[in-house]
């Protein structure tokens, strides 16, 4: 914790996602809980309707915290796993 809090310090960057849809629970808690172990600061951009339009993801935070956010949201989370039925 302490290296990522030093490595913002440095330099802060930010990183937007653009999903489909972000309405599993299990989801939900993984980008949160992953961007707070992380030390990241951002929020979740979503609409009242989640099927109609997109949700929005964003992030800010060090170098290395934010490397590895992107490999949380793009390679580990499996989005497609639960689709509605």
């Amino acid at each position: 914790m302490r290296k990522l809090k030093k490595d913002s310090a440095k330099e802060c960057r930010r990183i937007v996602f653009k999903l489909n849809k972000l309405q599993d629970p299990s989801q939900i808690f993984k980008v949160n809980m992953n961007a707070k172990q992380l030390a990241l600061n951002g929020f979740i951009l979503s609409p009242v309707e989640y099927h109609s339009q997109p949700v929005f993801v964003m992030a800010e935070g060090g170098q290395k915290a934010i490397r590895f956010f992107k490999n949380l949201m793009v390679n580990r989370i499996k989005w497609s796993e639960k689709d509605d039925n």
